[in-house]
């Protein structure tokens, strides 16, 4: 019985080991994105979704430059997560994206807008 319990424990550890955390969850930041007259942006991510938001470049920038939005996700794997980035939903003239964030082979996180790669770092 004893060999029993012990066999059921590992095998309950090893299961738990190698569910690793969500590599994508957290505060990130994005560097400068001058197309979109954005100095930077912050966004927090959760299992459900997360909120993402810009900060202007300048006291010129439009209402998008200064938005914060509601993220959903789109896709999700062990290596991807896609969000939707819904600026519409708090400033009618703003265009929402696309956020995509990989898990490279070196564990490192790389973040995508619309498919051109942003500078990214965890918070």
């Amino acid at each position: 019985m004893r060999s029993f319990l012990m066999l059921g424990l590992s095998f309950f550890l090893l299961t738990a080991h190698a569910q690793e955390a969500n590599p994508f969850l957290g505060k990130w930041s994005i560097g400068p994105q001058p197309k979109l007259l954005v100095k930077s942006s912050t966004f927090e991510i959760t299992d459900t979704g997360g909120t993402w938001k810009n900060y202007p470049a300048g006291p010129k920038s439009d209402a998008c430059a200064k938005a914060t939005a509601p993220m959903t996700v789109v896709e999700k794997s062990d290596k991807a997560m896609v969000f939707k980035v819904a600026l519409t939903s708090v400033v009618d003239f703003c265009e929402d994206f696309r956020l995509k964030l990989v898990l490279g082979d070196d564990k490192q996180v790389s973040a995508f807008r619309n498919g051109i790669e942003l500078k990214l770092t965890r918070d």
